[in-house]
């Protein structure tokens, strides 16, 4: 018998221990799948929150898929890594050339530092730094708010719609599998 558990709103588990191949094989495919279908919604209603684009959020969020070997499934975003301001929809003077109008950007509204500038790095970063002291180095890029504290807010929805796709997706599996149909192509 496969067992799905629930804890909290922290943790789905799924013990398929001792069930043949198929049914492994089809727990996997619809944590995949349902692992996918989380991160879309909770990008979709975290880029509302921060006014960002929805692929700077996805890029953002980890997802980690499940397979055989390690059959779980997870989806975080850090509470470290913080929001770069250009991905804020920053504008101001390109390059700015000592022009010092400063650069402005959406934070729950608009935000402006009037000391910041819009510079592209050797590497081919592009950003909004600003100096810190009067010399020519000492330059810090301007980071918006962490990706993690809005995740938190956002998890429920985010597990319910796994839930929901997940119990979806491995009926649909378990009776594919189960036909012979997908034995074939693997």
């Amino acid at each position: 018998m496969v067992d799905i558990t629930v804890d909290g709103d922290e943790r789905v588990a799924l013990d398929l221990a001792g069930q043949p191949a198929h049914v492994e094989r089809a727990g996997v495919r619809a944590m995949n799948r349902a692992i996918e279908a989380a991160r879309t919604v909770m990008a979709r209603e975290i880029s509302k929150d921060l006014q960002l684009r929805v692929g700077v959020v996805r890029e953002a969020l980890r997802m980690q898929q499940a397979s055989i070997a390690r059959p779980e499934a997870s989806l975080s975003g850090s509470r470290l890594k913080r929001i770069p301001v250009i991905d804020m929809g920053a504008t101001g003077p390109f390059p700015s050339r000592g022009r010092g109008r400063g650069v402005s950007w959406r934070n729950q509204g608009r935000k402006r530092d009037p000391k910041a500038f819009i510079a592209v790095m050797k590497s081919g970063h592009k950003g909004v730094f600003k100096r810190v002291s009067k010399k020519r180095l000492g330059i810090i890029e301007l980071r918006g708010p962490s990706l993690g504290h809005v995740f938190e807010k956002f998890k429920p929805v985010g597990m319910a719609r796994l839930l929901e796709v997940f119990t979806q997706r491995f009926k649909h599996e378990y009776q594919f599998k189960g036909s012979g149909a997908g034995d074939a192509a693997e």
